[in-house]
């Protein structure tokens, strides 16, 4: 008969179940936090600088901290790959500190719903965005999403309420917060190479 050649049925391993849970369990904290943030910045009565302040600092602390742990290394060393890589974290940092300060104003002036409505289109902006960053132009079926996107964001909005004006510049805001948040994946492109895990 013919020889069967190397790796002719075989199938590839996969990973174990525990690896599958653990990603599960991931993803359902992550989302369990990320989604709690709006309605805990509402309820907090603090001022969204100083709030935007705190949770950068704290994120920026902690992550040194984690880092330098899970590589091993001391705090100079990873202050050596800081400054290699200085100007493109600091475009990295101001952008995300934008896209923290607006959504924090946009929950603050309208509601923690309209706040994370108008972050929302974070996803649809991304076509957009890619397209001024120099990345192709995105089809039409990506340009009708992004108008479905906005107008329905517009349609959720209280107009008959008494304040609604608040609600739509606070709508406006998120999805300037959006906008920061899809410009981040696009920086490195102009920056060189960097070790995302930085």
């Amino acid at each position: 008969g013919v020889a069967s050649s190397p790796g002719v049925g075989r199938t590839a391993r996969k990973p174990p179940l525990s690896s599958y849970r653990s990603s599960l369990l991931k993803v359902v904290v992550a989302t369990i936090l990320f989604g709690s943030a709006p309605a805990a910045i509402r309820a907090v009565d603090i001022d969204s600088y100083a709030l935007g302040i705190w949770r950068l600092s704290l994120s920026a602390i902690g992550m040194t901290v984690i880092l330098a742990w899970q590589r091993g290394k001391a705090f100079g060393s990873i202050g050596d790959e800081l400054r290699r890589h200085w100007k493109l974290l600091l475009a990295v940092g101001v952008c995300f500190g934008l896209h923290w300060l607006t959504y924090f104003q946009s929950i603050k002036l309208a509601s923690a719903s309209i706040g994370a409505i108008g972050f929302s289109t974070t996803g649809v902006q991304l076509p957009l965005l890619g397209w001024l960053f120099g990345f192709g132009r995105p089809r039409i079926t990506a340009m009708i999403g992004v108008a479905l996107a906005m107008a329905g964001s517009w349609l959720c909005l209280p107009v008959e309420e008494q304040g609604s004006d608040g609600q739509l510049f606070g709508l406006l805001i998120g999805i300037l917060s959006g906008t920061f948040y899809a410009a981040l994946p696009m920086l490195p492109a102009f920056g060189g190479k960097l070790n995302m895990t930085i």
